[in-house]
């Protein structure tokens, strides 16, 4: 009976010890189970890098036959074809693919008067693009077909030709000389971009890009308008277009 018992009480602590065994080890494996869960989490988290980029562009248009023909026929100089301006990018850049961005195209500040017969005009435009583009990868570089949506302000401003100043007088005398037209548009602009990182260090990853693309609008907002200290203040019928459709280049660095 007291050999009984005895190996029963033994069996008892042996089963207990054994018990713990397997709870320690079932802990120790799930705390490396979460472990390896958590690791795997960080890895998974998205890769973001974002590039703000200033540069050039070039803009020929394709759209102004029509506007050049009536300028021309008033006495006006003819709007160029190819047009020098600026360009200003925000860039984010989503794992290894996915670029999300935000573009302004403009010759603001850089378009110039051209003079005609008696008159002279110069064509100014702005455009704002929110972009699309899935990346591919090559050895250093990357190309980027992408796709952009937004809307094109432009401005066609007409003066006499050499005038540079008018006294308060002459400008109630000849305020229909001085004049500017504009109309808005809803564009869109598929693209092809070449880009290429620079790894700086500490100074961070820099973004030399070259941008190929081609605007057209389907479809304008509203009638041209006459521009003054209230914007479009009275509006144009029967004007040419003055959409900036065409083929561009832009290249940013940033």
């Amino acid at each position: 009976m007291i050999l009984t018992i005895t190996m029963l009480c033994l069996l008892g602590a042996l089963t207990l010890q054994g018990q713990e065994d397997i709870e320690q080890y079932l802990l120790t494996d799930s705390l490396q189970i979460e472990a390896l869960i958590g690791n795997d989490r960080k890895e998974e988290k998205p890769r973001v890098e974002i590039f703000t980029s200033l540069g050039l562009t070039v803009l020929n248009i394709t759209s102004h036959s029509d506007l050049n023909q009536s300028l021309l026929t008033q006495g006006y100089g003819e709007t160029p074809k190819t047009n020098l301006g600026w360009t200003y990018d925000t860039r984010i850049d989503i794992k290894d693919h996915l670029t999300l961005g935000m573009s302004f195209l403009s010759n603001v500040m850089m378009s110039q008067f051209q003079a005609g017969s008696d008159f002279s005009s110069r064509y100014s435009f702005f455009t704002f693009l929110l972009d699309v583009g899935y990346r591919q990868h090559f050895e250093g570089l990357h190309i980027m077909p992408g796709i952009g949506v937004g809307f094109s302000q432009s401005i066609l401003s007409l003066k006499p030709n050499d005038r540079e100043s008018l006294t308060w007088t002459e400008l109630f005398d000849n305020n229909d000389l001085v004049s500017s037209v504009n109309q808005l548009n809803v564009v869109l602009s598929p693209n092809f971009s070449l880009g290429k990182y620079f790894d700086r260090g500490e100074g961070g990853t820099r973004l030399l890009n070259i941008k190929f693309g081609l605007l057209f609008h389907p479809f304008s907002l509203g009638d041209h308008g006459m521009s003054g200290g209230d914007f479009s203040f009275m509006k144009v019928s029967h004007a040419p277009s003055l959409k900036n459709s065409g083929f561009y280049i832009a290249l940013t660095w940033g």
